[in-house]
């Protein structure tokens, strides 16, 4: 008889623990979901709001950075064609 009730402890008490640990599991999911949840949120924000990073008025227009491009293409087309030229006359 004795050993039946320690036996029926036993099952009780592992039955509150597997209910304390779903308990546990689904706090810590939940905590979780919350704390990604805000750092989506907060990624999300950064990249519909640029001005948070840099202002918008520093950027260069698009055309302005091709003028910009075709420029040094041209200069390091010039440096190229010296220096060839160079390296012809040193030989």
């Amino acid at each position: 008889m004795k050993d039946n009730k320690v036996f029926l402890s036993l099952i009780g008490l592992m039955f509150v623990s597997i209910i304390g640990v779903y308990v546990w599991t689904s706090n810590i999911s939940k905590e979780t979901s919350d704390k990604l949840a805000d750092i989506l949120a907060t990624v999300n924000t950064h990249v519909q709001q640029a001005e948070i990073h840099a202002n918008k008025k520093e950027y260069v227009s698009d055309k302005v950075f091709q003028i910009a491009t075709d420029n040094i293409k041209e200069d390091l087309s010039e440096i190229k064609t010296d220096l060839k030229s160079l390296l012809a006359k040193g030989k």
